[in-house]
C-alpha cells in the first residue's frame, strides 16, 4: 500500500529537507560540545595550570551547548508541527471527499488527533531525536575512549548494548501493544460519537446506563491496553538507565585499571552522554513504531475516501449562473423544462433526486452531461434545498456562503424572498444549528437563502415546512421569473 500514489505528505516533502540539514548541524554542534565539555571537565578536575582559563573555557563550552540544544529542540518543534499541519490538511479533503462513505465520526476524530500526534513524534522525538540521539551517543562513546582508552569505550558500549538487544526483543511485542491500544482508543472514540449524535434519544428517554456504559466499557479498553503498552515501553527505557551503574561497574572490574580522580570524572559525564543518547534512540524507536502503523491507517482511511461515491461530478464545464434556465433530464425523460415552475410529489422525485444531487450518469442538464460538469458549479447551479444539506454554525455570511461570500445586495435580496432579514435578533450574532435559539423553520428559509445566493439554474425546494407557506412561495416564484431560473417544489406525501 505504501507504494500507491497518495496525496499523504511525506516527512521530507514541502520544504523540510533544508530544515533537516539544518537540525543535523545544530546536533552535530551540540554532540561536539558534549565531547569537548568531557575534556575540559576534565582538565578542571585535574586542577593543574591557569584555573581561571579552565572554567572560562568550561562555561563556554557548556554554554554552546545550551544554545545549540535549545535551537535544535525549537526547529525539531517547528519541523513536527509543519508536517503535522500538511498532513491535517490532506485528512480534511479526504473527509470531504468520503463523506457520502460509511466512515465514522470517532474514526476522523482519532485520526485527526493519535494519527496526528503520532506523526509529529515521529518527526520530532523519531527523526530529530534519533538524530540528536545517535550524534550524543556517539559523543559519550568517544569521550569514554578519549579518557579511559579501549576499556573506558568497552564500559561505555555495554549499556546502549543491552538497549540494542532489549530493541530487537521487544519490537513486536511493542508493535502489538501499540496497535491493541490504537485500536481500543479507536472503538472509544466511535462509542464516544455514537454517544454524542444519540444524546437526544438518552435525554427523551432517560436511558443513561445504556448509552453511557458503552463509553465506559472501552474506556476500560483503553486503560488496559495502555498499561501494558506502557509496561513494554519502560522497559525499554528502563535500560538506558543501566548505562551508567554497569560502565562502572565494568571499569572497576577492569585488570590494571587504576584511572585519577579526573578520568572517573569524564567517564562518568561520558557515561551520562551515553545514557542520554541510549534514551533518546529509545524513544525515537517507539515513535518510529508508532508513526508507521498510524501511516498505514492515514491509507486505509485515503483508499476509502477514494473508494466513497462522489459527492458531486468532478468534470471540467463550468455553468454560467442563472438567466437563460436550463432544461433538466433524466435516463432521457425530461423534468423540467428550462424556466418552467412544477410541484412534484416527493415521492415521484426520490427515483432521480439522489442522482441528481450527485451529478451521476444519465442526468443533464440543458443538453450537458452532469458528469462533465465542474464540481465547484454543480450545488451552486443545480440547487436541492433540504435539511440532508443543513446549516453551518458561524455567522450570517458565513453560513450563506458556499465557496465565497455573496455581495451585500444580493444577500439583503434574497433573504428578502425568504422572509428573514440581517437585523433580526436569532440572525444578528452567531447562528448555531444545533441550539434552540434558531428553530427549525428558520433553518429551513436559510436553507432556502443559501440555495438562491449563488444563482442557480434549477432550484429544487424539498422543506415541508415551507411547502404550504403561499406567501413565501408567490415570492419565491417572482424571483425565479426575475433571474430566470426553473423551479421545482416536492410536496410531502
Amino acid at each position: 500500500m505504501a507504494d500507491t500514489p497518495t496525496r499523504v505528505p511525506k516527512l521530507l516533502e514541502g520544504g523540510r529537507k533544508a530544515a533537516f540539514s539544518s537540525l543535523a548541524a545544530l546536533a552535530a554542534i551540540e554532540a561536539g560540545c558534549q565531547f569537548a565539555s568531557v575534556w575540559t571537565i576534565r582538565q578542571v578536575v585535574d586542577g593543574a595550570g591557569d584555573q581561571t582559563f579552565k572554567v572560562a573555557l568550561l562555561a563556554g563550552t557548556f554554554g554552546t551547548l545550551g544554545l545549540a540544544y535549545w535551537a535544535r529542540s525549537v526547529l525539531a518543534e517547528a519541523i513536527g508541527q509543519g508536517y503535522v499541519n500538511d498532513v491535517r490538511t490532506a485528512l480534511a479533503r479526504q473527509a470531504i471527499e468520503s463523506a457520502l462513505g460509511r466512515g465514522r465520526l470517532g474514526t476522523v476524530s482519532v485520526r485527526m488527533s493519535a494519527d496526528l500526534l503520532s506523526l509529529k513524534n515521529w518527526a520530532d522525538l523519531g527523526v530529530c531525536g534519533g538524530i540528536s540521539g545517535a550524534l550524543t551517543l556517539a559523543a559519550g562513546l568517544a569521550a569514554a575512549g578519549l579518557a579511559l582508552g579501549a576499556g573506558g569505550l568497552v564500559a561505555a558500549s555495554a549499556g546502549p548494548a543491552v538497549s540494542l538487544v532489549l530493541g530487537a526483543v521487544l519490537t513486536y511485542p511493542l508493535s502489538r501493544a501499540i496497535r491493541l491500544r490504537r485500536r481500543a482508543r479507536g472503538l472509544l472514540s466511535a462509542r464516544t460519537g455514537d454517544s454524542v449524535l444519540s444524546a437526544r434519544v438518552a435525554a427523551t428517554y432517560s436511558a443513561f446506563k445504556r448509552f453511557i456504559g458503552p463509553v465506559r466499557r472501552a474506556g476500560k479498553k483503553v486503560a488496559d491496553a495502555s498499561i501494558r503498552e506502557q509496561a513494554i515501553v519502560q522497559l525499554l527505557k528502563a535500560s538506558a538507565v543501566l548505562t551508567v551503574p554497569l560502565g562502572i561497574c565494568l571499569q572497576a572490574l577492569a585488570p590494571d585499571a587504576t584511572p585519577d580522580a579526573a578520568s572517573w570524572a569524564a567517564l562518568l559525564f561520558a557515561l551520562g552522554l551515553c545514557a542520554a543518547g541510549t534514551l533518546s534512540l529509545s524513544a525515537a524507536f517507539g515513535a518510529f513504531l508508532e508513526q508507521r502503523i498510524a501511516r498505514s491507517k492515514l491509507l486505509e482511511l485515503e483508499a476509502q475516501a477514494q473508494a466513497a461515491p462522489r459527492a458531486a461530478p468532478d468534470g471540467q464545464t463550468r455553468l454560467r449562473p442563472s438567466g437563460a434556465g436550463a432544461a433538466l433530464r433524466v435516463d432521457g425523460v425530461e423534468i423540467l423544462t428550462a424556466t418552467q415552475h412544477i410541484d412534484m410529489w416527493r415521492s415521484e422525485a426520490s427515483a432521480w433526486l439522489g442522482r441528481l444531487r450527485r451529478g451521476e450518469d444519465g442526468v443533464e442538464i440543458g443538453g450537458l452531461r452532469a458528469q462533465s460538469v465542474a464540481a465547484r458549479d454543480w450545488a451552486r447551479r443545480i440547487a436541492v434545498v433540504s435539511a440532508e444539506l443543513p446549516i453551518l454554525r458561524g455567522m450570517l455570511t458565513d453560513v450563506l456562503a458556499a465557496q465565497s461570500t455573496a455581495r451585500q445586495d444580493r444577500l439583503a435580496d434574497c433573504l428578502a424572498v425568504v422572509g428573514l432579514s440581517a437585523d433580526q435578533r436569532e440572525l444578528s450574532g452567531l447562528i448555531d444549528p444545533y441550539k434552540d435559539e434558531v428553530g427549525e423553520p428558520i433553518l429551513a428559509r436559510l436553507r432556502l437563502a443559501r440555495a438562491l445566493l449563488h444563482r442557480p439554474l434549477i432550484v429544487i425546494i424539498d422543506e415541508a415546512s415551507l411547502f404550504y407557506d403561499r406567501e413565501l412561495r408567490r415570492r419565491v416564484a417572482l424571483w425565479a421569473e426575475r433571474t430566470g431560473a426553473g423551479l421545482i417544489w416536492l410536496e410531502p406525501d
